[in-house]
């Protein structure tokens, strides 16, 4: 008789739903979770959430809310919100000219030093030239017939794009090259099925067949964690006030 009411609890434990329930706390990979990518949930009992994402190639953050839903899915809505107000100093000119002539300098946003061999490259044609070693490039093209994009590329950086409209004829400059930051939009949603649920822990299926434990941890270890990922100059510029209440 025993036997049967301990396998009735079980059933019965197994059967509960985390529907509802609120998480509170900092979370992120257990040890033994953590590999290419591991990401932090900071959640708050009011339903709102700071997410940080980080894998070998670059590093995103997001913030919104949150809820858990009767079939035991963690689900995050993200709000817009941007992180890099990116400032560069070019020059448009537009006079009359059969040529496009572009007199660039390309430099680290964060400290301002020249960054070298920055690659460029207009989108949609065969046209691309890099800077040299002292950050500086020269291009003189044939002038553009309609609106292009110059892609901006440095290995261990973002990518990013300069509009430049067909009636453009001549842009000198600075070119500010930012991290490999990217942010979660209100577009963006995840889902992941709560495994389980505990008061310093939890487990998500982050992917098929998958599941990734989360463990508790305090606000100093998780700045610590932040800074060896991004490193210091990245994290003192950009997540502290972010990832920080």
């Amino acid at each position: 008789m025993k036997k049967i009411i301990l396998i009735l609890f079980f059933l019965l434990i197994q059967n509960i739903s985390f529907g509802q329930k609120a998480i509170s706390g900092i979370y992120t990979n257990s040890k033994n979770d953590r590999g290419f990518e591991s990401d932090i949930f900071s959640f708050k009992k009011d339903g709102t959430f700071k997410y940080a994402f980080f894998t070998c190639t670059g590093f995103g953050f997001g913030i919104g809310n949150y809820e858990i839903t009767k079939q035991d899915s963690l689900k995050l809505n993200f709000k817009n919100i941007d992180v890099i107000d990116k400032q560069d100093e070019l020059i448009f000119e537009y006079n009359p000219s059969d040529s496009l002539k572009i007199n660039i300098k390309s430099v680290e946003a964060e400290t301002n030093e020249k960054l070298p061999y920055v690659q460029l490259e207009f989108k949609k044609t065969n046209s691309s030239f890099s800077t040299d070693y002292e950050g500086i490039g020269h291009l003189k093209h044939l002038k553009i017939k309609e609106n292009v994009d110059l892609e901006i590329n440095a290995i261990g950086f973002g990518r990013s794009n300069i509009s430049i409209p067909n009636s453009v004829t001549s842009i000198t400059g600075v070119i500010k090259i930012y991290p490999s930051l990217w942010t979660y939009q209100s577009t963006d949603k995840k889902t992941f099925k709560v495994v389980s649920l505990l008061k310093s822990q939890f487990t998500l299926n982050r992917y098929k067949n998958h599941s990734i434990k989360y463990v508790k941890l305090s606000s100093k270890k998780m700045n610590d964690f932040i800074k060896y990922k991004v490193g210091e100059k990245f994290y003192k510029s950009y997540y502290k006030n972010l990832i920080n209440d």
